[in-house]
């Protein structure tokens, strides 16, 4: 009675330490899985981090300007009746990072810009006006020089515009790799151009991003003209970077389970 006694809290006993040991087993697989799911998360959490950053873009250079002069006549304004010319004009140029927002005007002219460039992205607008009297310029302008850290697509978009049919006004955004250009919209003839283009852009490569729109007017019809545009990373690309990088983590967990 007692060996069986014995027996039996052996049996049990042997029970409760197998229910431990699978336990202990479920355990350890819920925390490689928990691992896993962990640098996944801290895998996507750099990715969206490298999303804010726009993939990140290495700055090389910046020139941006915005520029307007103008004459005006006025027969008949001077103090003795005789006709009266009137003339001024003002440029602002910038080659600092971030935010850019200026504006000139002159008698017969206008321009304006507002625009932004870091490591997230390069964007803004610029838009000129010029008057139909007088001898008038102007130009809005940004030039930016760099480079990726990532290979991947980036999104080129925005619009060029002119109007009405004006000769001597242009607007243009222009991509280029060196002497190769990528991309490039070009407005000279009135109306508008959208564009919104995906483009592989690789390391090592120094790319100029170009968006300007100037004109001049003499005696004519007076025009006015704009610009935007928008560089940034595809969601696409930072989501397949996120995928890749889970799929090579849970790949290496796997192997060492």
């Amino acid at each position: 009675m007692n060996v069986r006694k014995h027996n039996q809290t052996l049996v049990k006993a042997a029970s409760m330490a197998n229910g431990v040991n699978a336990r202990l087993r479920n355990g350890l697989r819920a925390s490689r899985a928990c691992g896993i799911v962990a640098v996944a998360a801290l895998a996507l959490g750099g990715v969206a981090d490298r999303a804010a950053a726009g993939l990140g873009l290495s700055i090389q250079g910046v020139d941006r300007e915005v520029a307007a002069y103008g004459t005006s006549f006025c027969p008949g304004c001077g103090e003795n009746g005789e006709d009266e010319t009137f003339s001024n004009g003002d440029s602002i140029p910038s080659s600092l990072l971030g935010v850019f927002d200026e504006s000139v005007f002159s008698v017969g002219s206008e321009a304006g810009q507002l625009s932004l460039v870091n490591a997230d992205e390069i964007s803004g607008e610029g838009s000129i006006g010029l008057g139909s009297t007088g001898d008038n310029n102007a130009l809005s302008s940004l030039l930016v020089d760099f480079m990726v850290f990532e290979t991947g697509m980036y999104q080129l978009s925005g619009d060029v515009m002119i109007s009405p049919q004006e000769f001597e006004t242009e607007s243009r955004v222009v991509l280029s790799a060196g002497p190769t250009e990528l991309y490039s919209a070009v407005q000279s003839f009135g109306g508008s151009l959208l564009f919104d283009e995906s483009i592989a852009l690789q390391t090592g490569v120094l790319y100029t991003l170009e968006a300007a729109v100037s004109g001049s007017d003499f005696e004519g019809i007076g025009s006015s003209g704009s610009w935007h545009v928008s560089l940034i990373p595809e969601p696409a690309s930072l989501v397949l970077l996120g995928g890749l990088l889970v799929g090579v983590t849970a790949r290496r967990r796997a192997v060492r389970a």
